[in-house]
């Protein structure tokens, strides 16, 4: 069955490097490919199934199975998409955890972090929720909704007692206009909001920390 990071892009998780082919063999079984990565396991029926005519570990499996290969970033981005796009709880994979011989300690790391609210939408996101934890700042609200100017609106993270949020810049070129129009009119109802891009994040994070605790004393 494929399983691992091939399975993780059947199922369409976010971050995820389809290569090279991964599949999972009975434990009885040693084939050798230099084309597929196999791994020998003992993998129960209910943890296998069949989706577009191929069979693969089901999605908590996978992300069990990730667990083994990624760092705590990555999985944290796939357990994630795996929550927003099928309802995957932590619940259900702290059960599992609770099952396992062995538990990988990444999964576990990552889970003790996570609680049952709204998922993160994009890698990005993800990205920013685990600085924003290690900050010595009071945690936001993720997800939080407005309305302005007869418009809903959702802040990716939100601190409402001081109306300031953080917006993840990731669109596609053809939102920007979007987003900038989004941006003027929560302003203008008395919020700041600091928008955040992939390179922010990856190269000067110091630099947005810097400005976002300045803006909690304005």
């Amino acid at each position: 069955m494929l399983s691992h990071q091939s399975a993780a892009t059947v199922w369409r998780l976010d971050g995820i490097d389809a290569t090279p082919l991964h599949v999972t063999v009975p434990i009885e079984r040693n084939p050798r490919s230099d084309l597929v990565s196999v791994h020998r396991r003992r993998v129960d029926r209910g943890d296998v199934v069949s989706t577009d005519g191929l069979r693969c570990t089901g999605v908590v499996r996978t992300l069990f199975d990730l667990a083994t290969v990624l760092d705590e970033v990555a999985l944290e981005a796939a357990i994630e998409s795996a929550r927003r796009r099928y309802g995957t709880s932590p619940a259900a994979l702290k059960a599992r955890l609770a099952d396992a011989d062995r538990p990988p300690k990444v999964l576990t790391r990552v889970l003790r972090e996570l609680d049952s609210g709204v998922p993160a939408e994009s890698v990005l996101e993800v990205r920013v929720a685990r600085l924003l934890r290690a900050a010595h700042l009071p945690q936001p609200v993720r997800q939080f909704t407005i309305r302005v100017f007869g418009k809903r609106y959702r802040l990716d993270f939100a601190w409402p007692e001081v109306r300031l949020a953080l917006e993840c810049d990731g669109r596609a070129f053809h939102e920007f206009q979007r987003d900038r129009t989004r941006w003027r009119q929560i302003g203008a109802s008395g919020w700041r909001v600091l928008p955040v891009t992939w390179h922010d994040v990856t190269t000067c994070w110091p630099a947005v920390l810097a400005e976002l605790t300045a803006a909690f004393v304005q």
